[in-house]
């Protein structure tokens, strides 16, 4: 029920789940693409709203729990998941929480890694690994096309944008010109090893 989905999305606290959850890591996220990516991502506003999320939960004939799945092997997840559980809560809304498996669930909770850069291409291939792939069909498309289709999206409450994550690496300090694009690819073409570096305390030379 989309009135369901709409109550959910409004119950959760993304600021606490980021500032709390996540240690500040990242920023929590209101769309899909990020601001650095989209260049339109503060236009999208979603404020949590708990007397809305129990109004719109009222109208939909619920007969259990909701069953949020989360991956086992993300360490973060059960936390987020669990997080997610006790804020619907306080809206009225069962959610129970449990690790993915082959029994039958009504969310889960996924992270996804940008595959391209460009928005539009960036966009289809996140509501395609959503299962969502029908709903953005773009073809050479303007700035404002994706924007479009991407509020379009949202305004379905089928994906809920929660939080954008860093990925972080350690290096060596003999590690010279490692600079790894925005998104995460890594331009080994470029990295060198500087042999005439000592090793860090504790290392092998």
């Amino acid at each position: 029920d989309a009135r369901g989905r709409e109550a959910l999305a409004l119950a959760i606290d993304r600021g606490a789940i980021w500032s709390v959850l996540l240690q500040r890591q990242g920023e929590a996220a209101t769309s899909l693409l990020p601001q650095w990516l989209s260049g339109y991502a503060f236009l999208f506003r979603t404020e949590r709203d708990l007397g809305l999320a129990r109004q719109l939960h009222e109208l939909v004939r619920a007969t259990g729990p909701l069953v949020l799945v989360y991956d086992v092997g993300d360490a973060q997840a059960r936390t987020v998941a669990d997080r997610i559980a006790v804020d619907a809560r306080e809206a009225g809304i069962a959610v129970q929480v449990s690790a993915a498996n082959t029994g039958a669930y009504d969310a889960r909770l996924v992270r996804r890694r940008f595959a391209v850069v460009e928005p539009g291409a960036a966009l289809a291939e996140l509501a395609s690994a959503f299962g969502l792939a029908e709903m953005v069909r773009l073809n050479n498309p303007s700035p404002e096309q994706v924007y479009a289709a991407e509020r379009a999206l949202l305004e379905t409450y089928r994906v809920v944008p929660l939080a954008y994550l860093p990925e972080s690496y350690a290096l060596s300090a003999r590690v010279r010109n490692w600079m790894p694009a925005r998104w995460g690819d890594w331009r080994l073409e470029d990295a060198w090893l500087d042999a005439s570096a000592p090793p860090a305390a504790g290392g092998k030379p």
